[in-house]
């Protein structure tokens, strides 16, 4: 499978899928290292949200549907509803009073959407094809608003609204999150591998008790470098770290270009010590066996 179709299947997959994991709001004791005073969650305002939006390069217009309650959701409704970079999609953007507030509707937990999900009305008959992202106080909603049919032959427009709809989620992560991003890297005799890991994490007292709430996201790409990669009949891999299997695969060799894509996402409270993090990936393919080491 080369990378181009890999990427383009699993953007499509994720648009079925609640994007991210979290640790859940797990109680936690408030003698953390000082420096968490800083990733104490400070409410987003609808305004910050849309400029952050605006300087990644999403235009977004406001579609006339304020305060809808077939949009309600735990007693708030979105002010408006944006059409994304003419009709790419729809943004709905719900901005709750506290984090804890938004919890009490949405974890950023992967989950597939059904219809047995308490969601909106007017959200409830479009859950394939819609998923959330969180940002402390606020839920947003990204609907592509076409049918997707993965079985029929790719339209351009599907590159066209990952795209997007990528960029939205890196904004998110990257400046209403303010994640970080840390990249691993090594290599064995026959083999190269790259892993980006994104994680953020923020601190909050509810009622006297600490809560603490994050998300881990690894993206890699393991490259052969020895010959004939065609020839290739079996492979699999399975990538670990310090705390245990990330994720791992057998692929279809087929198609199979020398480039295979891997990832996962970290269920848990985050790491403040992401940058600390140790990885490693154990390639078999046919008869062989390799492991690359991955060191920032």
């Amino acid at each position: 499978m080369n990378r181009k179709t890999y990427c383009i299947l699993f953007l499509a997959i994720i648009t079925l899928v609640l994007f991210g994991c979290s640790g859940g709001g797990k109680d936690v004791s408030r003698e953390q290292p000082s420096e968490q005073d800083d990733l104490v969650p400070q409410p987003l305002s609808l305004t910050q949200v849309t400029e952050v939006l605006s300087r990644s390069g999403i235009t977004l217009e406001k579609v006339e549907e304020a305060k809808r309650e077939d949009l309600a959701w735990n007693g708030v409704t979105p002010p408006y509803v944006f059409n994304i970079n003419g009709d790419l999609g729809k943004l709905y953007i719900y901005v709750y009073p506290s984090t804890d507030d938004r919890r009490e509707v949405a974890l950023p937990s992967t989950k597939i959407f059904s219809s047995e999900d308490n969601l909106p009305a007017a959200l409830s008959k479009r859950y394939m094809s819609i998923y959330p992202l969180t940002s402390k106080n606020v839920l947003m909603i990204l609907d592509h608003t076409r049918d997707l049919n993965i079985t029929g032959p790719m339209n351009p427009i599907w590159d066209t609204i990952f795209s997007t709809f990528k960029t939205i989620k890196k904004s998110v992560f990257e400046d209403l999150n303010e994640g970080k991003t840390y990249t691993f890297k090594g290599e064995s005799k026959h083999w190269q591998a790259e892993l980006v890991l994104r994680t953020y994490q923020y601190f909050w007292d509810s009622n006297g008790v600490g809560h603490v709430e994050g998300r881990t996201e690894e993206e890699g790409i393991l490259t052969y470098t020895g010959a004939n990669a065609s020839n290739i009949k079996h492979l699999e891999y399975q990538c670990i770290n310090d705390l245990g299997e990330i994720s791992k695969g057998i692929f279809n060799t087929a198609n199979f270009d020398g480039d295979i894509e891997f990832g996962g996402f970290g269920m848990g409270n985050g790491s403040l010590q992401a940058n600390e993090d140790t990885y490693a990936v154990i390639i078999k393919w046919d008869e062989r066996q390799e492991t690359v080491e991955l060191k920032q």
